[in-house]
């Protein structure tokens, strides 16, 4: 399925990293989803690229998991925003190896994942 665990367990580790006063020292790594994965399936449907799929396991996994919400919440520059903040997922997924600026791309009202209505911003 979608590893959740794993994904949340980034999520922490990111948070705990930036906690602690630095940036992770090595990118963590997401395993790909299987193609019997729900995820993967839309991903397929959406053409999704790389990125945008890790930018929804992460936010899928912050929706079903309180401790990868709240690990989420501790990185955000702005606490008192409901919801995902997204520099926060930025975050996670520039330690998952991604250019944090293609990131924060991948939530542009044109992008795919905005556009397609997989994500509100």
């Amino acid at each position: 399925m979608l590893g959740l665990e794993a994904v949340v367990e980034i999520i922490v580790g990111v948070a705990s990293a930036y906690e602690a006063g630095s940036a992770p020292d090595e990118p963590f790594e997401l395993d790909d989803v299987g193609h019997d994965d729900p995820i993967a399936n839309l991903a397929i449907r959406a053409e999704l690229a790389q990125l945008e799929v890790a930018a929804l396991r992460v936010l899928t996994a912050a929706t079903l998991d309180r401790e990868a919400y709240q690990a989420l919440q501790h990185l955000a520059s702005d606490t008192a925003i409901g919801g995902l903040a997204i520099d926060a997922v930025v975050a996670v997924l520039e330690a998952l190896g991604f250019d944090p600026v293609e990131a924060l791309g991948a939530f542009a009202t044109d992008a795919e994942l905005v556009s397609r209505g997989l994500v509100e911003v």
